[in-house]
């Protein structure tokens, strides 16, 4: 998906994917190819534990949505306003980097990370942070295509 050349939409899919319930979602991404969709996903308030995330459903659904040339899915991470410990963060990062490593699954995997609840005022701890978590999300392998950071 290249995100130079179209809109993009930004969909928060917070959603668990029960049997057809991200269909709508689906139908939309075939309905408008014109239109780029950056989705993310939140199985548990982030990507949960192995072994129990992702579960059969995420399995099943997340491929789906890395299939359309249009979609690409990104994790969510909570960073409790850069106060959340950062070994956590990184241990998410590594998990969600870990889906497409793990499993033989052919599009299991996001393509970045979602950074939520980041600070809204500048100082060096801060952006040291950021630093930190952005570069851990460019490094990994097991982060799909163009590894994007989304921080808000």
């Amino acid at each position: 998906m290249s995100l130079t050349s179209k809109s993009s939409i930004l969909l928060p899919l917070y959603i668990y994917p029960d049997s057809g319930a991200w269909d709508p979602l689906h139908s939309a991404i075939c309905a408008n190819p014109n239109l780029n969709f950056i989705i993310i996903v939140n199985p548990n308030s982030g990507p949960g534990s192995p072994p129990w995330w992702p579960n059969a459903d995420y399995i099943r659904e997340i491929p789906r949505l890395n299939a359309q040339p249009n979609a690409c899915t990104v994790g969510y991470v909570r960073t409790t306003y850069c106060r959340r410990p950062i070994q956590e963060v990184l241990r998410d990062i590594a998990t969600y980097a870990d889906w497409s490593k793990d499993f033989s699954i052919n599009g299991l995997g996001v393509n970045g990370i979602f950074f939520d609840e980041t600070p809204n005022v500048y100082s060096e701890e801060v952006k040291t942070y950021l630093d930190s978590i952005t570069e851990a999300v460019k490094s990994d392998t097991g982060i799909r295509g163009e590894r994007i950071v989304s921080i808000i």
